[in-house]
């Protein structure tokens, strides 16, 4: 009997080494193959942060959402922000700028409450556009500039001088009064907001056209949005472009 259980308790021992062995080889191969994977895809999404703008942090924050198909986000997120087949004679890059005189135009047509729209390339490799709100009639604006830069106020003979697609335009319906809340709101509530390339038009955290949008719905005017995977509802220049409640007073080079 007793010989019976050593060779019983020598045979569990081995079983139960047999079973560690293999799980410790099954996981050194994950560990291999895992990271391996892992650096694919983050160097995948970190040329397209390269390429869009869009801070890294965010891109792998939707990639670990549960459901998200980083790929048609992407393709989804490309469709809902680019210019180019809507664009005329788009300088891009800043390699051509507005004339002198265009701007003059551009400051005397840009009312409080007006929305400012380009479609440059004005930080990154895509024409994804950029959009404020004018605060002050033909001089300053509320803006959010980009990641690492709270939204503020900026006079409009800095960096909008230099682009050369612009286009100012006004809500069809829009009252006096609702225009000049739409301003005052920009100024009193939407200053000094953290930057997010793909915000929930909701969100506290704005990029440029989610800015204008809660102006507007400040005064209750919902403007034109879209949905995107891992996101929710949010808004960019493109569809302020596309919203019919809008209409354009002025367009340059565009």
């Amino acid at each position: 009997m007793k010989k019976i259980l050593k060779i019983f308790i020598c045979l569990a021992l081995c079983l139960g080494l047999l079973i560690s062995n293999n799980s410790m080889i099954f996981a050194a191969d994950s560990k291999t193959t895992d990271p391996k994977g892992a650096t694919i895809i983050s160097e995948n999404l970190r040329n397209y942060s390269k390429d869009t703008g869009i801070p890294l942090s965010e891109l792998e924050e939707l990639q670990n959402k549960p459901g998200v198909d980083i790929d048609k986000f992407i393709t989804d997120y490309t469709t809902a922000t680019d210019f180019s087949d809507v664009v005329i004679n788009s300088g891009g890059s800043g390699d051509r700028k507005m004339t002198k005189a265009q701007f003059n135009n551009l400051k005397s047509k840009s009312l409080k409450g007006n929305i400012l729209l380009s479609a440059d390339q004005s930080h990154y490799g895509v024409n994804h556009g950029h959009a404020g709100i004018v605060t002050t009639q033909g001089e300053k604006t509320v803006e959010a500039l980009g990641p690492g830069v709270l939204s503020k106020e900026c006079v409009m003979s800095g960096w909008w001088s230099e682009m050369y697609t612009a286009k100012v335009l006004y809500h069809k319906t829009c009252t006096n009064a609702q225009q000049l809340g739409v301003a005052n709101y920009a100024y009193n509530h939407l200053r000094g907001k953290t930057y997010k390339a793909i915000p929930k038009v909701t969100e506290s955290k704005l990029n440029c056209a989610t800015l204008v949008w809660q102006a507007y719905k400040s005064q209750g005017i919902t403007l034109k949005k879209v949905w995107l995977i891992g996101v929710g509802d949010t808004c960019f220049p493109k569809q302020l472009l596309q919203d019919t409640s809008l209409s354009c007073k002025l367009s340059i080079n565009w």
